[in-house]
């Protein structure tokens, strides 16, 4: 092979390879969207003992509405103040609708899959207070 033939060569190599790394990086940008779209992890519910536990005053949520256990909202990491949800109890199919107003739950407990905290109302249409923690899916709605 000649010289120029050799540098067109490597030249469609090398836009290949850029090319195929553009497509992955795309892909994985597209994944993390749809992450957010829909999730699956373990959920629990807070009230006002529970804040208080974790040091805050519980009276107030993270985006400065009044904390109302008997409300449908929850506290969340991934998804902006306002953005509305549905949570389904992955092992009865329950769902119910619920509106991020606060962030949560502990840092420690998002790192171990726990991805949403409910409020004690949003986590009773879903199952039983005493079951403390069940597993979910999460969708944007």
């Amino acid at each position: 092979m000649n010289r120029k033939g050799f540098i067109a060569t490597s030249v469609f190599f090398l836009l290949l390879l850029l090319a195929l790394v553009a497509v992955f990086c795309f892909g994985v940008l597209v994944g993390k969207a749809h992450a957010q779209d829909a999730a699956c992890g373990t959920a629990s519910w807070y009230d006002y003992e529970s804040c208080r536990r974790e040091g805050t005053s519980g009276r107030f949520t993270a985006n400065g509405s009044r904390f109302d256990p008997e409300a449908l909202t929850c506290a969340s990491w991934d998804f902006a103040f306002g953005t509305r949800l549905r949570i389904i109890n992955t092992r009865t199919g329950r769902a119910v609708i619920v509106t991020v107003n606060d962030r949560g739950p502990a840092k420690r407990l998002y790192r171990r899959g726990r991805i949403i905290d409910l409020s004690r109302a949003a986590f009773a249409q879903l199952a039983p207070l005493s079951r403390g923690v069940i597993k979910i899916r999460v969708e944007r709605i």
